[in-house]
């Protein structure tokens, strides 16, 4: 049973920054994620990206997208078509970088919008990997942040095992020079712990959404979400 279910996770880089320590730890995540049978995964970066923040215009009720042409929608249609989730981030002012918050704040209206306020029980996996040059920095602050953006978008955040991880992945960078997160041996562990969780449990969810399908309200359709 469930030999042939397979899943698709998107790695997301909430870093502007290219091949810094927060890539680091996510291209460590995204190994971990792959190791596991039947798991595929995209990766999206903020490198290079244009986020415009959402003014709250609710355009998108018309349009079914932000009317700012940027590159949120090659997120929100990578997004839409996941299974799981591995979102991945620097601190910056004790909390996620600001295009981070950009691209949230318009997932969140747009959804809001295109479903008339009614989510659809989306059910995604979703694990949090944060990385700062402080050990106690605002990591855990900057995945709670995240991990409130998974709830509110009826998403299912998962931690990876304790005693290593409590509600993600947390990582010290002791200088700002890239890779030097690799002095940190256990947050790679960790990073890559929070990926297989992931990984396993998409896996889990899809084949128990398959399975019970016929017993489940609209809310949970695939075709309803995906469309």
């Amino acid at each position: 049973m469930g030999e042939g279910v397979s899943a698709r996770i998107l790695a997301v880089m909430f870093s502007p920054r290219a091949k810094g320590n927060t890539e680091v730890l996510l291209e460590e995540a995204v190994a971990a994620a792959q190791e596991v049978q039947g798991i595929t995964v995209e990766r999206w970066s903020l490198v290079g990206k244009k986020i415009a923040n959402c003014i709250a215009c609710h355009r998108c009720r018309e349009l079914g997208t932000c009317y700012q042409r940027d590159d949120f929608d090659e997120f929100l249609q990578a997004w839409l078509t996941a299974d799981g989730l591995l979102y991945a981030a620097p601190v910056f002012h004790y909390g996620p970088p600001g295009s981070a918050k950009n691209v949230l704040d318009k997932l969140g209206h747009v959804m809001f919008a295109k479903f008339n306020r009614r989510l659809p029980r989306f059910c995604k996996v979703g694990g949090v990997i944060v990385q700062g040059s402080s050990r106690y920095g605002g990591q855990e602050a900057t995945i709670q942040f995240f991990i409130s953006s998974l709830l509110m978008m009826n998403c299912l955040p998962v931690s990876g095992d304790t005693p290593g991880s409590y509600v993600g992945a947390p990582g010290f960078a002791p200088t700002w020079d890239k890779g030097s997160i690799r002095q940190d041996e256990a947050s790679i562990q960790v990073a890559r712990n929070v990926a297989r969780r992931v990984a396993e449990m998409a896996l889990v969810v899809k084949y128990g959404l398959q399975a019970v399908a016929d017993r489940l309200p609209a809310e949970y359709s695939a075709a309803l979400t995906r469309r």
